[in-house]
C-alpha cells in the first residue's frame, strides 16, 4: 500500500509538471504580449502628436509669410489688454499707429494686434503676420545710450535749502 501511494504521488508529480511549465509559459507569453501591445500603443500616439506638431507648424507657416517689399514691419506694439496698438514702419520709412480694424495705405486690412504680432489681411484675402523690425543693437566698445551733454558753465540751478540750512 505503501509502495502504490508513493507511485501514486510520483505519477501526479510528473503529470503536474508539464501543465505548471505550461501555465509559466502561458502567463509569461501573455506578459510579453501585454507588454508589445503597450510599446505599440505608446508608438501611435507619438506618432499621433507629431503628426498635431506638423500640421501645427504648416498653419503657423501659412500666416507667416516672407517679408515682402513694400509691406510695412512691426516697430513695436504697446498697450494694455485687449487695447493695444502697434506702429508699423512703412516702406517709405514713415511711421504709422494702427488699431485692428484699420486700413493701411497698401490695401492691408489689420486683423488683430498681439503682445508680439500683428496679423493682416491683404487685398487677396490671404491673413499674414508681419515681420517685426530688429532691434538696434548697440556698435561693440560703445554704451547703449549715447552720452549726457557736458553742463555749460553758468548753467548750474541753485539747490532748495533746507529748513535750518544757510547758504554758507
Amino acid at each position: 500500500m505503501r509502495n502504490s501511494a508513493t507511485l501514486a504521488l510520483a505519477l501526479s508529480c510528473i503529470v503536474s509538471t508539464p501543465l505548471a511549465y505550461a501555465a509559466d509559459s502561458t502567463a509569461e507569453s501573455l506578459t510579453r504580449i501585454e507588454a508589445e501591445t503597450a510599446v505599440l500603443k505608446a508608438r501611435a500616439r507619438k506618432m499621433e502628436v507629431q503628426a498635431q506638431i506638423a500640421s501645427k507648424q504648416a498653419e503657423i507657416a501659412k500666416l507667416t509669410a516672407p517679408a515682402v517689399a513694400g509691406d510695412p514691419t512691426v516697430r513695436s506694439v504697446e498697450g494694455m489688454g485687449s487695447k493695444l496698438y502697434a506702429t508699423l514702419q512703412l516702406e517709405n520709412g514713415t511711421a504709422m499707429d494702427v488699431r485692428a480694424g484699420d486700413v493701411l495705405p497698401n490695401g492691408m486690412k489689420v486683423e488683430s494686434i498681439g503682445p508680439n504680432e500683428v496679423i493682416v489681411r491683404k487685398p487677396n484675402k490671404r491673413r499674414y503676420r508681419l515681420a517685426t523690425t530688429p532691434a538696434p543693437q548697440p556698435v561693440p566698445g560703445t554704451t547703449a545710450l549715447p552720452p549726457l551733454p557736458a553742463p555749460m558753465a553758468g548753467s548750474a540751478l541753485p539747490l532748495p535749502l533746507g529748513k535750518g540750512m544757510s547758504s554758507r
